[in-house]
């Protein structure tokens, strides 16, 4: 017996990956203007399946937010511009993730856009706090991936929840984050850098009933050259 008045369902594994250069287009003093050119490689599974309300005891094909990755080749350009003033260091930063195409569901993800300004300065010699507010704009869905959808007893197929529905998919929001960069030391790990960062969404507005974000929290990791 499946009982889905409540139920929770998780998918992991790995992700796109991101590959990206940047160039130095500008620099005066303290300020400089950097430029950057990505592309995001569809290594992340776009046909993750479990227990769904739509075919018990069956699993079914998960929505599109619980997917891994977006199955299209995606361009990710950049700019940012920043200085610095004493131990104080602001910058502005724009950057999209353009949507090559279509992938092998027959949708693609929305296109996304951010803009944001941030504010560091260096509190010791291994950590240098930051805040940083952003807006970021995320389109609809274009394409239908029909192995969502359900029969009707009239033969017709509709989407059984808000989040199968791909007109339901981005919207905008204004989030603020919190974190620091931490340098590791010296020796073999001086050129460690660890990243941490909490962002807590101030203002979203959703194309349509969708969950909204709650909190985010990332942990990254770089090696200065």
């Amino acid at each position: 017996v499946y009982d889905f008045s409540e139920f929770n369902i998780t998918s992991s594994g790995l992700g796109d990956i991101s590959l990206s250069t940047s160039y130095l287009a500008w620099r005066q003093k303290d300020r400089h203007l950097l430029v950057s050119v990505g592309i995001n490689m569809p290594t992340g599974s776009i046909d993750e399946l479990g227990p769904t309300p739509r075919d018990p005891p069956n699993d079914t094909l998960l929505p599109f937010t619980m997917q891994l990755g977006s199955g299209t080749w995606d361009l990710a350009p950049a700019l940012a511009y920043s200085g610095r003033s004493g131990k104080l260091r602001w910058g502005l930063h724009t950057s999209a993730t353009l949507r090559l195409g279509e992938n092998d569901r027959g949708y693609a993800l929305g296109d996304r856009f951010s803009l944001s300004g941030s504010l560091s300065g260096k509190a010791r010699t291994w950590v240098e706090p930051f805040l940083r507010l952003s807006l970021q704009k995320t389109g609809r869905i274009d394409g239908v991936d029909e192995d969502l959808k359900v029969p009707l007893p009239n033969g017709m197929l509709i989407f059984p929840a808000p989040v199968t529905n791909p007109a339901f998919f981005g919207g905008e929001e204004i989030e603020l984050r919190l974190g620091g960069k931490f340098r590791m030391g010296q020796g073999a790990l001086k050129r460690l850098v660890i990243n941490a960062e909490y962002g807590l969404p101030l203002y979203q507005s959703l194309n349509g009933p969708q969950p909204k974000e709650l909190g985010r929290f990332d942990l990254g990791w770089g090696w200065r050259f």
